[in-house]
């Protein structure tokens, strides 16, 4: 039967799925269109299709059919191909957590990780972070960054910001929820980026140069 020797599968609907199909076999959804009814998860039918690469007509349908077909957060990125690097503070709990295995995320501890933080920064694409102060080092690449601030209220509220206006300030994007998150890494190109020099007078390879000459060293 063809079906069965072919590498890759193209199917429209899920009864494709009562085949049992080898787990090396590529599965194409194109689905036979965009949903209005509800569909998959939303229908009760959870997992009832089983695919490695599904379509939408828009980014707005993208976000219906990831949640339709509960794709997680690891497979979308598989489809953005890009790789996050989790850097876990020195002081969190989360030090002493035993992650998943992830195809397109590495979660570095420092309790067991000999990667340094700064070498690491200057080779990436973008910054995704939160009160930490890593941006305004990073500021100085000119490189996107995402700020995931989905409880600034209570953080003002509760720990307190130095800038009333922290909004207008931050070089980057505010991002408060997970459709605005994958919308930063999905348009990169496009992220909101301010470059002034509020935060880094400098911007250059001459710090620790310029740190020595007043220094008289």
């Amino acid at each position: 039967m063809v079906l069965l020797s072919s590498k890759i599968c193209f199917c429209s609907q899920g009864i494709f799925d009562t085949l049992k199909l080898s787990q090396t076999k590529k599965i194409i959804n194109l689905w036979h269109g965009m949903p209005l009814k509800a569909i998959e998860y939303f229908d009760k039918v959870a997992d009832s299709t089983r695919a490695d690469i599904t379509i939408a007509t828009s980014d707005y349908y993208k976000d219906i059919m990831a949640r339709s077909f509960r794709i997680d957060k690891d497979i979308l990125l598989q489809k953005l191909i890009i790789l996050i690097t989790l850097i876990i503070h020195p002081a969190d709990f989360l030090q002493t957590i035993d992650f998943p295995v992830y195809k397109n995320i590495i979660v570095l501890k420092y309790l067991n990780s000999n990667v340094q933080l700064y070498p690491l920064l200057g080779n990436t694409d973008f910054l995704l972070t939160d009160y930490s102060s890593v941006w305004i080092d990073y500021d100085i690449l000119n490189k996107p960054i995402g700020f995931v601030m989905n409880d600034i209220e209570e953080y003002r509220n509760d720990r307190g910001l130095m800038f009333d206006d922290l909004e207008k300030q931050l070089p980057g994007s505010i991002l408060s929820n997970t459709n605005q998150l994958f919308d930063f890494i999905s348009n990169l190109d496009n992220a909101v980026y301010k470059d002034t020099n509020t935060f880094n007078k400098y911007k250059d390879k001459n710090a620790s140069a310029r740190l020595l000459f007043m220094l008289n060293l």
